[in-house]
C-alpha cells in the first residue's frame, strides 16, 4: 500500500480512503457474522446462563468480538502505512491481549483478579511503549521519578476503568455498539482537523466494524460482542482519548472551526455515559456494602427498560444524551475543563433524578392498586 499512487490518493483525496477503511471493516464484520453466529450455534457458545439479572430470556451467541477483532486489524494494516502510526505494532500487541483476555472470559470464565491484572498490563503497555499519559501529573513533586510513577499509576487506572465501563454498558441490543461509533467518529473527526490523519483512519475502521455489528446486535439480537468486545472498544476509548489529550497538550490544534479549548472536558463527554455509569454504580454497590465486582441490575438502561422503554428506546435515550452533552461541552469551550465537567455531571444528575422520581411514582402506582386504593381503567 506504501506505493504512489497510495499517496498520491493520501494528499489529494484523503476522505476515498477515510471511506475504503471503514467500508472495508463494515464488510468484513457483515459477512463474518453469520459464521460465528453459526459455528456458535453448533458449538453451544452461548451468553454465560440466564440470570435473573440479565434482560434475555433465551440463549444468544456472545463472540461478536471476533469478527469486530478481525475487521479492525485487517482493514487497518491494508490501509494505513507504517510512516502514519509508527506505533501501530504496539497498539495492536495491546489490543490483542485486551481481545484474548475478554474471549477467555467469554468462553471459559475468569476471575476479577486475573481480568483486573491482566487489564493493568495493557495499561501499562499503552502508558510506557505509546507513551500516553496524564502528563498533567508532571512536577507535582519535587522527585522527578515518583512524579513519572504516580502519572504512570494514575493512567493506567484510567484505562482499566474505561475498559470496565464498556463492559458494564453492554446490557441491552445496541447500547455499547451504538455508544462506541458514536466516540469512533467523533475521535474521527477530532485526529481529522488536528493533522492526525493515520489515527483517524483507525478511529473509522472500528466504526465500520461496529456499525456492521449493530446489524445483527439490534432487537431482536442475534448476538453479542461479549467482553472481548466491550474490552476491545473500551481499550480503544482510553487509547484514542489519551492520544488526543497529549496532542492537546502538546499545543496541536484540534478545530479551528470549533475552537476547542478545553479538551479534557470534550473528551469527557464524549465518554461521559459509560463513565456516569460506572461510577453511579460502584458507588451504589459500596454504599450498600456489596462488592463492586458483583453484578446488579442498577444500571441506567435497566432503570429505563424498568421504566417501559425497550432496548431500542433505551440505547436510543442514552445516544441522544450523549450528544447534547457533547454539545454542551463543545458550546462552553471557554469555561475550561472543570467548570465544564461540573456542568455535563450536573445535567446528568439532574435527568437521573426525574427518572428515579418518575420510577418511584410508578411503583407507588402498583402499591396503591394492588392495595385496592386505585381503582384500574379498564
Amino acid at each position: 500500500m506504501e506505493s504512489d499512487l497510495y499517496y498520491t490518493i493520501l494528499a489529494q483525496h484523503k476522505w476515498i480512503l477515510l471511506l475504503f477503511i471503514f467500508s472495508l471493516s463494515f464488510t468484513i464484520v457483515f459477512f463474518t457474522l453469520p459464521q460465528v453466529i453459526s459455528v456458535a450455534i453448533k458449538k453451544k457458545l452461548y451468553d454465560e446462563y440466564l440470570e435473573t439479572r440479565k434482560v434475555h430470556r433465551h440463549y444468544i451467541p456472545n463472540l461478536g468480538g471476533i469478527a469486530i477483532m478481525i475487521a479492525f486489524i485487517f482493514s487497518s494494516m491494508l490501509f494505513i502505512p507504517h510512516l502514519l502510526i509508527p506505533e501501530w505494532r504496539i497498539i495492536i500487541a495491546a489490543g490483542l491481549l485486551t481481545f484474548m483476555m475478554g474471549l477467555k472470559d467469554d468462553l471459559v470464565g475468569l476471575s476479577p483478579i486475573i481480568k483486573i491484572n491482566a487489564q493493568f498490563i495493557t495499561a501499562s503497555i499503552v502508558s510506557i511503549c505509546l507513551k500516553l499519559q496524564v502528563a498533567e501529573f508532571y512536577h507535582l513533586f519535587a522527585d522527578d521519578i515518583f512524579n513519572i510513577w504516580i502519572d504512570l499509576l494514575i493512567t493506567s487506572i484510567t484505562i482499566v476503568f474505561l475498559i470496565n465501563a464498556f463492559n458494564l454498558i453492554d446490557g441491552i441490543d445496541g447500547l455499547a455498539g451504538s455508544i462506541g461509533i458514536f466516540y469512533a467518529l467523533c475521535f474521527a473527526y477530532l485526529f481529522y482537523t488536528s493533522g492526525d490523519f493515520g489515527w483517524s483512519m483507525l478511529t473509522l475502521s472500528l466504526a465500520g466494524a461496529l456499525t456492521a455489528f449493530l446489524f445483527y446486535n439490534l432487537t431482536p439480537s442475534k448476538i453479542f460482542m461479549g467482553n472481548s468486545g466491550s474490552y476491545l472498544i473500551g481499550f480503544f476509548a482510553a487509547t484514542f482519548g489519551l492520544r488526543l489529550y497529549n496532542l492537546s497538550l502538546n499545543n496541536v490544534s484540534t478545530d479551528t472551526y470549533l475552537q476547542i479549548q478545553s479538551c479534557f472536558a470534550l473528551i469527557a463527554s464524549i465518554l461521559f455515559i459509560p463513565i456516569y455509569d460506572t461510577i453511579r454504580v460502584m458507588v451504589l454497590r459500596i454504599t450498600q456494602n456489596v462488592s463492586i465486582f458483583k453484578a446488579d441490575s442498577n444500571h441506567i438502561h435497566h432503570r429505563l427498560l424498568s421504566a417501559g422503554c425497550t432496548h431500542i428506546q433505551a440505547t436510543i435515550i442514552l445516544l441522544l444524551t450523549n450528544i447534547f452533552l457533547v454539545s454542551v461541552a463543545v458550546y462552553l469551550q471557554n469555561l475550561g475543563n472543570l467548570s465544564i465537567i461540573l456542568i455535563i455531571t450536573s445535567i446528568a444528575l439532574s435527568l437521573n433524578g426525574i427518572l428515579y422520581i418518575y420510577l418511584r411514582r410508578k411503583v407507588n402506582l402498583v402499591i396503591d392498586e394492588e392495595a385496592g386504593l386505585l381503582t384500574p381503567k379498564g
